[in-house]
């Protein structure tokens, strides 16, 4: 999926939202792209800053729909969270 066909659906650091989230979509068969960032910079753990973070903040996940599939993709993850975002 190209950058200009897609839409963010969800933004978190908690895995497991990431993974119920990605379970619902392919459930409903919607294609989605995901990544995923270190939000501890380029340098990683490696900092002594970084080495007494909380480990569920150290990766930042996201989920990307195609555009055609954003709304429907939406109100699923509205959903789940219960209507938070």
């Amino acid at each position: 999926m190209l950058f200009w066909q897609k839409k963010e659906v969800l933004v978190t650091f908690s895995l497991n939202d990431f993974n119920r989230v990605k379970d619902i979509l392919a459930a409903n068969h919607i294609p989605y792209d995901w990544k995923t960032v270190p939000s501890c910079g380029r340098r990683g753990r490696r900092t002594l800053g970084t080495a007494f973070m909380d480990e569920s903040v150290l990766r930042q996940y996201y989920l990307y729909v195609s555009k055609k599939e954003y709304e429907r993709a939406q109100y699923l993850v509205q959903n789940v969270f219960g209507r938070q975002s």
